[in-house]
This record gives structure tokens, sequence and C-alpha cells, in this order.
């Protein structure tokens, strides 16, 4: 019987290194700072349209005269 009680303490010391594994996990998290690049990469290409949409206007007024 003595001896049955000695086998569960060792399991818990391999349970120990297991622990440091953990902090590895977080380095992926990095991933996400690239996302917020993306919002403002559509910002410029929004003021570009708008460019294009009063070059047509001005076309047309000097059609007239």
């Amino acid at each position: 019987m003595p001896p049955v009680p000695l086998t569960p303490a060792l399991a818990l010391v391999p349970a120990f290194p297991p622990t440091p594994a953990v902090p590895l996990t977080p380095p992926p998290t990095p991933t996400l700072p690239p996302t917020p690049a993306f919002p403002p990469a559509p910002t410029p290409a929004v003021a570009p349209a708008l460019a294009p949409a009063p070059a047509p206007a001005a076309p047309p007024t000097p059609a007239p005269p």
C-alpha cells in the first residue's frame, strides 16, 4: 500500500515541466497586429474614387457652349 501513494506524487512532478510550454502559446498572438494594417489601406482607395467623380462632370459643361 505505501508504494502506491508514491506513484501519484511522481505524476505531479512531470506536470510542472509542461507548464513552461504555456508561455510559448502567447507568441502567436502578435499575428493580430497585422489586421489593423488593412483598414488604413481602403481609406486611400476612397480618396481617388472621389477625384474621378468631379472630373467627368467637367467635360459635359464645355459641351453645351
